[in-house]
């Protein structure tokens, strides 16, 4: 492995001046500077990351902006994969703290915004499930000039602090849940993607989901195939099922589900409760209730969206940002998993191991 001495005979200058430059440390004159990082590039010198935390006496602290898991399994798999990553960085003077909120309660995550910007955060790692409250929250970011990294959901943004998205890619997530209904039912089947939250029209993700859904028949020139629902008061099991039922009598050759959410197990169990396991159902993640619903109704397919992974990456670019002075701006798509009875022990070996 190269050394610092390495990089100074490489690069025909002093030790301390390769050390001001790692540690952006003092002057150091621009062609002399560009001659380092070359030195540093070409013998693939990697700093030691305590050793540069130390001397920047770094103490670097985020904030966690992530709905609560108690309402929704899905984040406990992100608390998983956050807690994971800031185990890993806890000697190199990089904290974080997770501050939940409600995802279904308007304004809930507004009320964050006095814990996040008058304290001493640095940095926020944001799940924007609801559009125009995470553009408030990003757009103060931005006036306070605080990095802040997305995760799970998507909002487009060029702004300087950016540092970019985690997570599943939600459009081909759709095109592939409208896939598996085209694999898993008839040619004349009717199909229906259900929304099962609160606010649709201020979830860029399940949008986007929608839009490569209908995406995908577009493409094969079929027209009329699906219709679309929200369905917001799902912890009402009777109007649940009261729902489901006027959705099958309106539409006698229904085969398939698309639900845009993990809450697929809601509808399974309204299935089997009115013995229609023929329709094909496609939901999403590896929460333990749709672990069982794999057990019990055999046309099921899960995607999972490695949340856990999203988590871990998220503190990690925000991470690399203040010690590795690597400010990533792009999207990082994590891969897309179709999970059945047949595979999904191999997934949970591999969640647990991811979590460990």
């Amino acid at each position: 492995m190269a050394r610092i001495k390495d990089v100074a005979l490489k690069a025909g200058v002093s030790v301390g001046t390769v050390d001001r430059v790692i540690h952006d440390r003092g002057k150091v004159a621009k062609d002399v500077e560009l001659k380092v990082k070359e030195a540093i590039r070409l013998l693939n010198y990697q700093p030691n990351l305590a050793a540069r935390s130390l001397a920047k006496k770094a103490n670097h602290k985020i904030a966690i902006a992530l709905p609560d898991h108690k309402s929704d399994e899905f984040w406990a798999d992100q608390n998983k994969g956050i807690h994971r990553a800031l185990h890993s960085v806890r000697n190199f003077g990089f904290s974080g703290d997770i501050l939940k909120f409600n995802d279904q309660k308007k304004g809930d995550l507004l009320s964050l915004r006095v814990s996040i910007f008058n304290g001493d955060y640095e940095a926020l790692l944001i799940a924007p499930t609801i559009k125009s409250e995470a553009l408030e929250m990003m757009n103060l970011c931005e006036e306070k000039g605080m990095p802040y990294v997305q995760i799970n959901s998507l909002i487009e943004r060029e702004e300087d602090q950016s540092l970019g998205y985690v997570g599943q890619d939600s459009f081909k997530a759709g095109s592939l849940g409208a896939k598996l209904l085209d694999f898993g039912t008839p040619k004349d089947a009717k199909l229906a993607l259900l929304h099962m939250e609160y606010d649709v029209e201020n979830s860029t993700h399940l949008l986007a989901k929608e839009a490569g859904f209908k995406k995908y028949w577009t493409d094969l020139n079929v027209e009329n195939k699906a219709v679309y629902l929200q369905i917001a008061d799902v912890e009402q099991s009777d109007k649940l099922k009261s729902q489901i039922i006027q959705l099958l009598e309106d539409f006698p050759k229904l085969n398939g589900l698309f639900i845009t959410t993990s809450r697929v197990h809601l509808i399974s169990d309204v299935l089997m409760q009115l013995g229609r396991e023929d329709i094909a159902l496609v939901g999403f993640d590896l929460v333990q209730e749709n672990i069982e619903a794999l057990k019990k109704y055999q046309k099921l397919f899960l995607i999972n969206q490695n949340p856990s992974l999203q988590g871990y990456y998220g503190v990690m670019r925000i991470f690399d940002h203040f010690l590795k002075n690597k400010s990533v701006k792009e999207s990082k798509y994590l891969p897309l998993g179709i999970v059945t009875l047949e595979n999904v022990d191999n997934y949970l070996y591999m969640k647990d191991r991811d979590n460990i």
